[in-house]
């Protein structure tokens, strides 16, 4: 099965890492590239 990749942005890093955790992205199809704290960087990052 093909994996999509996930970038997930959100302000506050508490959030993110909760979010990262306690979902099972693998299990879902998703493989989690990374993360920003804020459009722009989200922006840079996928560019």
């Amino acid at each position: 099965m093909e994996k999509y990749m996930l970038l997930l942005v959100d302000d506050e890093e508490e959030v993110l890492q909760i979010i990262i955790k306690k979902i099972a992205w693998e299990a879902l199809g998703f493989s989690v590239v990374g993360f920003a704290s804020n459009g722009v960087k989200a922006y840079e990052l996928v560019e």
